[in-house]
């Protein structure tokens, strides 16, 4: 099954959209390789480079009151999708969307008694996330790798003191739990977004927030505000 239907229609397809939500994945890279390998004349194109930077060939700009062919399906594209950089409301992306994150993997740990530490996938679990040993809604969610923050719990609920780092770790881990507790699954939803921690999250979440195709546009609109700033962010 692919991505796109075969009968889908080119001019209904928004690109931009697609490479956002499936950018960085085995899609995205297989579908670059086969542009740039097997589709792309990558010798003709350099060659026109190399002959345009020498003036063996001229360049002529011409300024239009209308679009050219080209640029028109640009325009019409950008138009259709994203006016005024909103979100587009088609389903077929929001599933897309939605797809992509409940393939985000958590590992979850209890921190109220420290007893259940397990790596799930979003897609298998209840809207109600509890603990399956003790029932408590306090699960921090975490990246599958962070195996320092059981030890971090299990050190708290002995009662044994934390270091600065440890007691940073632990904050994290329990305003993730909070949200966790506060909106199930959802929350989980929003912290799988590209970029988006507990912080990000919480700006999103609030109770008023139950329809799942606005939740996924919130998400995704963050997310955009998160590439746009990202490179910034080591200034």
């Amino acid at each position: 099954m692919g991505i796109i239907r075969r009968d889908a229609k080119i001019r209904e397809i928004p690109v931009g959209r697609l490479i956002q939500s499936y950018e960085g994945s085995p899609v995205f890279n297989e579908a670059m390789r086969e542009v740039l390998r097997e589709k792309l004349d990558g010798n003709l194109v350099m060659n026109i480079f190399d002959a345009a930077s020498k003036t063996d060939i001229e360049i002529h700009v011409a300024h239009t009151k209308a679009p050219s062919a080209l640029a028109r399906l640009i325009v019409e594209e950008k138009t259709r999708f994203e006016v005024i950089g909103e979100i587009t409301d088609e389903d077929e992306i929001l599933a897309m969307i939605e797809e992509r994150l409940l393939s985000k993997k958590f590992r979850l740990v209890c921190m109220a008694n420290g007893d259940w530490n397990s790596i799930r996938t979003l897609s298998t679990l209840e809207e109600d996330v509890r603990c399956p040993v003790c029932s408590s809604k306090m699960i921090a969610a975490l990246f599958p790798t962070d195996e320092e923050f059981v030890k971090v719990v299990g050190k708290k609920v002995a009662g044994k003191p934390l270091s600065k780092a440890e007691e940073k770790k632990y904050r994290a881990g329990g305003l993730t739990a909070t949200l966790l507790s506060t909106y199930g699954k959802r929350a989980l939803l929003v912290l799988a977004g590209r970029g988006l921690g507990p912080t990000a999250a919480s700006r999103i979440l609030h109770p008023g927030l139950t329809d799942k195709r606005a939740l996924l546009k919130a998400i995704a609109e963050a997310e955009k505000e998160y590439a746009r700033t990202r490179p910034f962010w080591g200034n």
